[in-house]
């Protein structure tokens, strides 16, 4: 519950309780974590050699910011990847749009700010890739539980940049270390580079910790 909603309870509610439910493992039992340490500047790259070495398939890519989708997106079309931005600004005529396209699997990525975390039925996500660090744990639990859906496996990836550490510890500190894996790619995109082998978090250089 928001803090915000917290204080109407309090504020207008007599004998009011509170229930809450503290799962074992917080995050989809079938969702493989990954977290990759990347520079700013070399998102878009890491970005590429997931695409390329580790096969993504129908994938949801998250940003923070409404300007980023839109600048990604820009550079995936570019690129020739076919991609749609969803964010807040897109009319509802434009959400239903891109959402047929997706569903139909004429666009690979969905670039999408928070919005496509709750609420919209997007079914067969395969992948999930955390372009920037969700800003709190909540955020990253409902991120990438869009994949791992009925039964079904999911990879999820979070590119943690020299920016991040402090929010990327605090969601490590809540679904756990042993869930999340540390998985290497090269700093600048390098086609003839062997596909990583992904490794425990605690085991990782830093660690993110």
């Amino acid at each position: 519950m928001p803090e915000s909603i917290g204080r109407l309870v309090w504020r207008y509610m007599r004998r009011a309780e509170r229930v809450e439910v503290d799962p074992e493992q917080r995050t989809a039992e079938g969702v493989e974590q990954y977290y990759c340490e990347v520079a700013e500047r070399d998102k878009l790259r890491a970005l590429q050699y997931l695409y390329e070495m580790r096969g993504l398939g129908r994938t949801l890519i998250f940003c923070n910011t409404k300007v980023m989708v839109d600048r990604l997106t820009a550079q995936l079309n570019a690129a020739g990847v076919p991609a749609q931005a969803i964010h807040g600004d897109l009319r509802q005529s434009q959400r239903d749009r891109v959402m047929a396209d997706f569903r139909a699997g004429r666009l690979e990525f969905l670039v999408a700010t928070n919005v496509a975390a709750r609420g919209l039925d997007i079914p067969d996500i395969e992948d999930v890739v955390n372009y920037d660090v969700p800003q709190n744990p909540e955020e990253y639990i409902h991120r990438i539980g869009r994949t791992a859906r009925a039964g079904r496996r999911g990879c999820s990836y979070t590119f943690v940049s020299e920016w991040d550490v402090p929010a990327w510890d605090a969601v490590v500190r809540e679904v756990g270390e042993g869930t999340v894996q540390y998985l290497r790619v090269p700093a600048r995109w390098d086609i003839e580079e062997p596909e990583p082998e992904p490794v425990a978090a605690g085991e990782a250089a830093g660690g993110g910790q």
